[in-house]
């Protein structure tokens, strides 16, 4: 029987290196990228997976990659950069810009019965982005000023990582609805999946200089760190037969943040923190 095959990027640590190491014990012939090919040789060593080292930012790389690839059952995109990882610009550049330019090129390569998942955030579901020219521009994440028009939409004083990061997750949510109708004409599916907080080397760093990430976790239902292995056991069940019937959504894995961020109202106690640790950015 012919093993399904996966290409993970953003592979050599955390969401991604879990969902590695999830997807192959299920018996994937696995493909796995990351920026690094010192931070990949490890793992594709330990899974006998194949390595490709890829910058996302460069276009025609991604297109080199997608050009090698044989028929794929599963594209999972978790490559991407938090807040305290760059500017505005640069977030805007990798988590939306490079991202749908891997799902549009990597993608092309999913077979027929075949899924993409790419990581969004909780902090998509609370974006601000009800302003139409937002919203316009997070549906052309190839516009070659999105991220300077988005500054100059917010102000240049609101045009900081935190916010560039929501915007970036929010457009991820955006962008897998808007491909659900497209990837069905070829039988293929795409989701994203929402974690919260997250102990991961990245989710750690967030939570070591956001005071805000910290005062969510506290007033989460869940008021843990989730594992990036239940992140994976999400994604593991998206790119399945089993989830044959669901595209074009996304999946919470965030201990109920959203759902107490949403439907708790202003007088809600994780409302009342997340207001109060803003306030003092």
């Amino acid at each position: 029987m012919t093993k399904p095959v996966a290409c993970i990027l953003g592979a050599a640590s955390g969401i991604g290196r879990a969902t590695a190491e999830l997807l192959h014990v299920r018996g994937y012939d696995l493909i796995l990228s990351d920026l690094s090919a010192d931070a990949l040789a490890p793992l594709c060593s330990a899974l006998g997976a194949r390595a490709e080292p890829l910058d996302m930012s460069d276009r025609t790389a991604i297109g080199h990659l997608a050009a090698s690839l044989p028929d794929l059952d599963a594209l999972v995109v978790t490559a991407g950069l938090s807040p305290s990882m760059g500017s505005f610009a640069r977030i805007i550049e990798i988590n939306l810009t490079a991202t749908a330019a891997s799902v549009e090129m990597l993608g092309a390569r999913l077979r027929e019965g075949g899924a993409a998942v790419c990581i969004s955030s909780m902090t998509a579901h609370t974006a601000p982005v009800d302003d139409p020219r937002i919203i316009a521009l997070l549906d052309r994440p190839d516009h070659p000023r999105l991220a300077a028009e988005l500054a100059e939409i917010v102000g240049a004083q609101a045009a900081m990582p935190g916010l560039g990061y929501a915007l970036s997750k929010a457009a991820i949510l955006r962008l897998a609805r808007r491909l659900a109708a497209p990837f069905g004409l070829s039988g293929r599916r795409i989701c994203s999946v929402s974690p919260g907080c997250i102990d991961t080397p990245m989710g750690k760093l967030e939570m070591a200089r956001s005071e805000a990430s910290r005062e969510a976790l506290k007033g989460a239902p869940i008021p843990r760190s989730g594992t990036p292995q239940e992140v994976a056991n999400a994604i593991a069940f998206m790119i399945s037969p089993q989830a044959a019937y669901i595209t074009g959504c996304d999946l919470q894995v965030d201990g109920g943040w959203v759902g107490s961020a949403i439907s708790g109202g202003p007088e809600s106690t994780l409302n009342q923190a997340v207001e109060r640790a803003r306030a003092k950015q």
